[in-house]
């Protein structure tokens, strides 16, 4: 759900200052860096009011997981950013519960 699957722009930006991401970091805590590793179905949600920077990556990841074959589903949360996109799984008849939902099989 809004994910940072590569946090070289983290890097980049100015919170790296505070973050002190290392290279060796980097590789490691970044998914789009492991994906030999996947091996199952992935959910990818976002927010319609997520900063550029949040949608740019799940777009990217997105389309990684499809060339892969292993893209469940690619859900936009409207009239959401992206820290209540977690409160949306509180409801079951929200789109983000329905993609969560649909990846279980139920």
């Amino acid at each position: 759900m809004s994910g940072m699957y590569d946090l070289y722009p983290v890097v980049l930006s100015s919170r790296s200052s505070y973050l002190r991401i290392t290279s060796e970091e980097v590789v490691e805590f970044s998914p789009i860096r492991h994906l030999d590793r996947i091996s199952c179905p992935i959910a990818i949600v976002s927010a319609d009011d997520d900063s550029p920077e949040f949608k740019r990556q799940s777009n990217v990841f997105a389309q990684v997981l499809e060339g892969m074959g292993r893209l469940a589903s690619r859900t936009v949360a409207f009239n959401a950013n992206h820290f209540q996109e977690a409160e949306r799984l509180a409801h079951s008849d929200t789109e983000v519960s329905r993609a969560a939902l649909s990846l279980l099989g139920i």
